[in-house]
């Protein structure tokens, strides 16, 4: 019998190719295609993450309309077919999710008034191609200046993702081990716990089960320097014992990043600058308030105070930096999206192997509350990532908050 199937392929602004499948008879959508490998008039591609290894290898008609030749899955091959959608139906695919995303505008527009929000900026990604990435609303208020896509807002904790990363970078290269002690790499390192100083891991340190609770004045507002406070952390006082329970703790990611710095000979921010930043393209990302506040496009901080939006300081934690300090605008933060749904990948330049990418994004702990919504099941917390199920769906997130700014 024939199965129909429907393949989306987009060029990247590198040239290379990327793809989705679907199968509507099997209630596939738009399954990632790896591989893609195109030459002269030949190409072949796969499934990812499909049992069998399924391969199409097919040849290009002379007038580039048609795709014709072998599937193979599991040792069967099967004959395929494919003809390019014709203009007309691009057209109107192309209306139908212009459609959509006006939904999406008029939805942003109405909750800002609701929320009372001066200004928001959204990226989203869909297919390996960033579909939308614009500015609504304010970045300053009173001298009524718009957001727009390159507009640097505050990512406060979503910072942790990128402490993640780096970290994995580092178990790429052999020097740093997930489940080795931490005094392995930071021999000064000393907790509260004999136990925990002991037995802690550069994954205890990005899965918030250290035991410790917040203990978040020993870096909001204070004085101390990251070494300072690192050399502080053995008269915390932990709550709970060591791996019992997931508890948000800053300082852990801190210490994480601060392992990072140690092991490359330079701090966690030039580690990431050169080893996250410039490779994917996020130039106008930083580490510190006082940057953003020298560009030409940045928000400012606000706050709610009866009912009035209230313009406030800008919070510089530099000390705590590995935890949340990074700062960032719509469009570098959706070449940081691309490059997790690329497996890891700028292009055809594997960044960070898949192998450690699976590992951050894996569960790695239940985080213990509850759903609010029944399409949502528990929470589960990855490595600076959060994961749930929504509506059968996998959902990877992670939240950022600080002084004035939410991401």
């Amino acid at each position: 019998m024939e199965l129909e199937i429907i393949i989306d392929f987009n060029e990247t602004e590198n040239g290379s190719l990327t793809g989705l499948i679907d199968i509507p008879l099997q209630q596939a959508i738009d399954l990632p295609l790896i591989n893609i490998q195109l030459k002269a008039n030949s190409i072949s591609f796969e499934i990812q993450d499909v049992p069998g290894s399924p391969k199409f290898d097919g040849n290009i008609s002379e007038d580039g309309n048609t795709i014709s030749g072998d599937f193979t899955q599991s040792g069967q091959n099967f004959t395929f077919n494919m003809t390019k959608k014709s203009l007309e139906k691009v057209l109107l695919e192309e209306q139908a999710q212009e459609g959509c995303l006006n939904k999406i505008r008029t939805f942003i527009d109405s909750t800002m008034k609701i929320w009372k929000v001066p200004g928001v900026a959204i990226a989203v990604v869909k297919g390996g191609e960033v579909i939308l990435s614009e500015g609504f609303g304010l970045r300053n208020v009173q001298d009524s200046l718009p957001v727009t896509s390159k507009t640097i807002f505050a990512i406060g904790s979503s910072t942790k993702a990128f402490t993640a990363l780096s970290v994995g970078l580092l178990v790429d290269e052999g020097i740093v081990d997930w489940n080795e002690p931490v005094k392995t790499y930071l021999p000064t390192f000393k907790l509260y716990d004999e136990y925990a100083t002991t037995h802690m891991t550069p994954k205890d340190l990005l899965t918030h089960r250290s035991g410790l609770p917040r203990h978040d004045l020993m870096w909001y507002g204070s004085p101390f320097t990251r070494e300072e406070i690192f050399n502080r952390l053995q008269y915390l006082e932990p709550n709970k014992d060591f791996r019992y329970a997931w508890q948000y703790q800053n300082l852990m990611f801190m210490t994480a990043g601060y392992i990072v710095g140690k092991m490359k000979d330079c701090s966690w921010e030039e580690f990431v600058n050169e080893s996250i930043f410039t490779p994917l393209g996020m130039t106008n990302s930083n580490f510190s308030v006082l940057e953003s506040q020298e560009t030409d496009d940045h928000a400012l901080p606000y706050k709610k105070k009866d009912e009035e939006i209230k313009e406030m300081s800008f919070r510089d934690i530099s000390n705590i930096g590995p935890a949340g300090s990074i700062n960032s605008n719509v469009t570098d933060m959706a070449k940081w999206i691309q490059l997790h749904l690329n497996d890891g990948k700028v292009g055809e330049t594997q960044i960070i192997s898949e192998s450690a990418l699976q590992e951050i994004l894996s569960p790695q702990i239940i985080v213990t509350r509850a759903s609010e919504y029944p399409e949502l099941s528990y929470t589960s917390y990855c490595l600076g990532w959060m994961i749930q199920i929504y509506h059968g769906h996998k959902l990877i997130q992670h939240g950022g908050n600080i002084d004035g700014f939410s991401a």
